[in-house]
């Protein structure tokens, strides 16, 4: 069978159907010249059409399965996300200058009407800028979520730099999230709550993200807690952000309570602190509240100890057992909360390193 949009034989399958298409960009072709009607999931390529004639309302398999997940847990087709940011962004016309916006040949609309306004808007703050090259907006999902990148360029870049950590800007989300948490978790009355002096934002190798990836996704097909109905939308692996203030001897004690953290940070001149908020797969976890210094691995069943204020303990603590289930993913330095010593004073502060520092390890 040829090709509907160049004439060459379609593409045969495995188990020796042929295709209407010759490759997926044709299939995405039909769609654009609107041959076809586009996948009711993904939005891109055409509905597959069978031997018998009839038209699935998605384009294969895999959107077949992703549109029964996004049913079973709520999540809104990537179609429906497109087609409402073209509609919003030919609305509100470009940021800049309010003239209709660019729209590329999946039918996915920019919210600029060129290179020159997607620079200036970077220069206005009217977006937030690459963390890498600070020249281009970031990249949006299509959930309306930015990318830490403008583009595949600068992403690539940071991989091959990696590890490296990049300085955050005070009015983008990242750090408003960060910052946000630092401050609503200190809890200790004894000290007052400091000033942030500055939030990076870690970026690991790629070897070091995979290990950690593929422990959580073992975690979570263990106890699926993305499917899991909770007052709280759980994360996969029942991944959480907690907070480590160790300096040299690196444990895997971490805590949702920046101000606990804060008693094990050491200041190297009296002025600045520093503490990791890291990504950690928690899944299941046993709670105590008292110490329990023999448990050296999680008890059967469990992926993580849980330590509950009660008992001995004042405060949370939350371990794990394996490298691989926890990964700093931003350092916050901020003023030492308590007072400096009278023989410091007048010493000037030593300023943490700038943006696109590459780290020791």
């Amino acid at each position: 069978m040829p090709c509907t949009i160049c004439g060459k034989p379609g593409y045969q399958a495995p188990d020796g159907t042929t295709s209407d298409y010759c490759s997926n960009s044709h299939r995405e072709e039909a769609v654009r010249r609107k041959i076809m009607d586009p996948c009711t999931w993904c939005g891109v390529r055409a509905k597959y059409e069978d031997a018998n004639g009839y038209v699935h309302p998605y384009c294969g398999k895999t959107c077949a399965n992703a549109a029964s997940a996004g049913r079973a847990n709520g999540t809104q087709a990537p179609a429906v996300r497109i087609a409402q940011r073209a509609a919003r962004a030919a609305a509100n016309g470009c940021l800049v200058c309010g003239k209709p916006v660019f729209v590329d040949r999946n039918g996915v609309a920019s919210e600029y009407c060129g290179q020159r306004h997607r620079r200036e808007a970077v220069t206005r703050q009217l977006a937030e800028g690459c963390l890498r090259c600070y020249q281009l907006p970031k990249a949006k999902r299509l959930d309306g979520t930015l990318y830490d990148f403008c583009g595949k360029k600068c992403g690539d870049e940071t991989n091959r730099a990696a590890p490296i950590l990049y300085r955050l800007e005070p009015a983008t989300r990242n750090y408003q999230s960060v910052s946000d948490q630092f401050k609503n978790q200190w809890l200790h009355t004894n000290k007052t709550r400091p000033q942030i002096y500055a939030i990076y934002k870690i970026f690991l190798s790629p070897e070091l993200v995979q290990s950690y990836e593929v422990y959580r996704q073992g975690v979570e097909s263990r106890g699926l807690f993305t499917a899991t109905r909770t007052a709280r939308k759980m994360e996969p692996g029942n991944e959480q952000r907690r907070f480590h203030g160790t300096v040299l001897m690196c444990n895997l004690d971490t805590s949702a309570t920046s101000s606990k953290s804060d008693d094990y940070s050491t200041s190297q001149n009296g002025h600045y602190k520093a503490m990791l908020l890291n990504r950690v797969v928690v899944g299941k976890a046993i709670k105590l509240t008292d110490d329990d210094e023999t448990l050296t691995s999680p008890p059967a069943g469990h992926d993580s100890v849980i330590g509950q204020p009660g008992g001995n303990l004042n405060y949370d603590e939350l371990i794990v057992y394996t490298d691989d289930a926890i990964r700093p993913a931003y350092l916050i330095v901020y003023e030492t909360p308590s007072p400096v010593q009278p023989g410091q004073q007048g010493q000037q502060a030593a300023l943490p390193a700038p943006a696109g520092t590459l780290l020791p390890w």
